[in-house]
C-alpha cells in the first residue's frame, strides 16, 4: 500500500519587505504577481516606524497584482517597515 502526501490547499506564496518613508495621509503601491482575490488573503507584520508622532499604518490588497500600504497620519511623513505575506488557495 502506497501512502500519499496530503494535497495543499495553497496555490501560493509572496512574501516581502516594505520599508519606506510615506507622507501624511498618503500610500505607496507594492506590486506582486497576479493572485485571485476571491482566493487570496494578505498578512502583514511590524508596522515599525522611525519617526516622533501617531501612525498606524495599513494596508490592503487592493487589487490583483496590488498592496496598497497607507500612513493614516495627519501629522506629517512617517518611515514604516513592515513584512508582508500573500497566501493564494486553490
Amino acid at each position: 500500500m502506497k501512502l500519499l502526501a496530503p494535497a495543499s490547499s495553497i496555490k501560493s506564496i509572496q512574501r516581502g519587505i516594505f520599508s519606506s518613508d510615506i507622507a501624511a495621509n498618503g500610500s505607496i503601491n507594492v506590486n506582486i504577481s497576479p493572485v485571485d482575490l476571491s482566493k487570496a488573503k494578505l498578512i502583514v507584520n511590524g508596522g515599525i516606524r522611525y519617526n516622533q508622532g501617531d501612525s498606524i499604518p495599513m494596508a490592503e490588497l487592493s487589487s490583483s497584482t496590488n498592496i496598497k500600504i497607507y500612513n493614516n497620519s495627519n501629522g506629517g511623513q512617517y518611515t514604516h517597515q513592515m513584512y508582508w505575506e500573500v497566501i493564494e488557495y486553490v
